[in-house]
């Protein structure tokens, strides 16, 4: 089952909703970017918001991890323009 889920929200403002509940598999870090991977022309497609529970926080980063929540968040702002 995956741990995030992509929504359409249709209203006087439309936008796409990615719903996120990390998982601890493989890591809740890379479990949110699979999720982005898998669903990065969704959020591409229209105006988005990622919402959720992520697991992750820069004080729990290793500092020889490719995947911890600051590689995240810089992902989210550089390659998504996603900010928090």
């Amino acid at each position: 089952m995956d741990s995030v889920y992509p929504v359409r929200v249709k209203g006087p403002v439309e936008f796409h909703l990615l719903a996120v509940w990390a998982k601890p598999s493989p890591t809740y870090v890379r479990a949110v970017m699979h999720g982005l991977d898998r669903y990065r022309e969704f959020i591409h497609e229209a105006p988005s918001l990622v919402v959720g529970d992520f697991n992750s926080h820069p004080r729990w980063d290793s500092s020889d991890s490719k995947a911890n929540h600051t590689v995240l968040a810089a992902r989210l702002k550089n390659e998504f323009r996603l900010v928090s």
